[in-house]
């Protein structure tokens, strides 16, 4: 993640999530990730997975990058304090939250119709 813009509020970019195998165990296929790329527009940011109350930002768009098999996004933070963390790289990675219809087993799990939220 990165921040472009040092104005309010505070502009960032980065990679939401990547096809493949994630930290939580998920193994994420390129071809739901694409299919889902655009539902991200909009979303919130929280500090925290969702928890209205800790809304610190929204995503104003977000893409599907076919080189890097990732999905992209840019944001705006409206949170003084957290626009200072991201500034100073004390918050510098993103994590997902995303609905899905079936996780379908392989060694792992592959979520699939995902839908970020």
């Amino acid at each position: 993640m990165e921040a472009i813009v040092a104005d309010r509020p505070l502009r960032i970019r980065g990679t939401a999530v990547r096809a493949g195998l994630s930290r939580n165990k998920r193994f994420y296929l390129a071809d739901e990730l694409r299919a889902a790329a655009a539902t991200l527009t909009g979303a919130p940011i929280y500090v925290e997975h969702v928890s209205a109350d800790r809304a610190v930002g929204k995503v104003i768009r977000a893409w599907w990058d076919e080189d890097e098999l990732a999905v992209k996004f840019e944001a705006e933070i409206y949170d003084d304090e957290v626009a200072e963390k991201i500034r100073l790289g004390l918050i510098r990675h993103v994590s997902i939250a995303a609905d899905y219809e079936l996780l379908e087993p392989i060694e792992l799990v592959a979520p699939r119709g995902l839908r970020f939220r």
